[in-house]
């Protein structure tokens, strides 16, 4: 077999595991903002009064909406259902983080691209582009309407 010929045989196989890629995207993400969301939520008073000291408008609506965009966000990435949109609310959230949160401390690209925010805003982006997988509630959806 020549290079050229190992070479698309790997790149075929690497391509083959998207669906586990975007599983273990997923799942992972999924996990870190169930639990950060069921923290805000068991603890909304704390919440408030941290997005009062940033400045953020109506501080206790915000906290609910944030604590149950994660929360709910990440159970439904958990399990791959309205991947795309929860991906998209979420990128939101991270960059409402960054913006009040983070941002005094960012003098240069190397510390934007070092927050963890910016890290899970870039794993929300690949599954609002790329959805769920093959390995979820979207794609049994998917299928079920198409059949339709």
């Amino acid at each position: 077999m020549k290079l050229n010929e190992c070479i698309d045989w790997g790149f075929k196989k690497l391509e083959s595991l998207t669906p586990v890629a975007l599983l273990l995207a997923r799942v992972s993400v999924g996990v870190v903002f169930i639990g950060t969301g069921w923290g805000k939520l068991h603890n909304i008073s704390g919440v408030t009064e941290y997005f009062q000291s940033l400045g953020i408008v109506y501080p206790h609506i915000n906290a609910w909406m944030v604590a149950f965009t994660e929360f709910v966000g990440g159970l439904l990435l958990f399990v791959g259902l309205a991947t795309r949109f929860v991906a998209l609310a979420l990128i939101g959230v991270m960059a409402v983080a960054i913006a009040t949160a983070f941002w005094p401390d960012v003098q240069h690209l190397s510390d934007l691209l070092g927050l963890h925010g910016w890290t899970y805003s870039v794993v929300f982006f690949v599954l609002a582009v790329f959805g769920a997988g093959s390995l979820s509630i979207d794609k049994w959806i998917s299928e079920l309407y198409s059949k339709r």
